[in-house]
């Protein structure tokens, strides 16, 4: 079963590194930690959907204060977004388009904490 999640976790998980490792391979723990819970500037979202408890995309953005005309906005930058094709692949028809529906579910939870 497909499954939506927000990684509310301080620290990555082995299986989070393991999967971010096929597209990145210089990603680590500790660099991961730094880009999403440990940057004093930024703080970072991270949304997961699994499929049979694997982890098949991840969708993250980064939450700051920007500066623009003597104003301050909250925004939310998108970035770290990745997907592992081969495993959606081998999802039943009806359950793909899973990077659509993350993006979507990762909005809605921005919309509830008003971001």
């Amino acid at each position: 079963m497909l499954n939506f999640i927000k990684f509310d976790k301080d620290n990555s998980s082995p299986e989070l590194i393991k999967f971010l490792k096929l597209l990145f391979p210089e990603i680590n723990a500790a660099r991961w930690r730094w880009e999403y819970r440990e940057n004093p500037e930024f703080r970072g979202l991270v949304y997961l959907a699994t499929y049979k408890s694997k982890i098949i995309a991840h969708y993250a953005f980064i939450i700051g204060k920007y500066k623009f005309n003597n104003s301050t906005y909250k925004i939310a930058k998108a970035e770290g977004s990745i997907a592992n094709i081969k495993e959606i692949l081998k999802l039943p028809k009806e359950e793909r388009r899973v990077f659509k529906k993350l993006v979507s579910y990762s909005l809605k939870d921005l919309k509830k904490q008003n971001v």
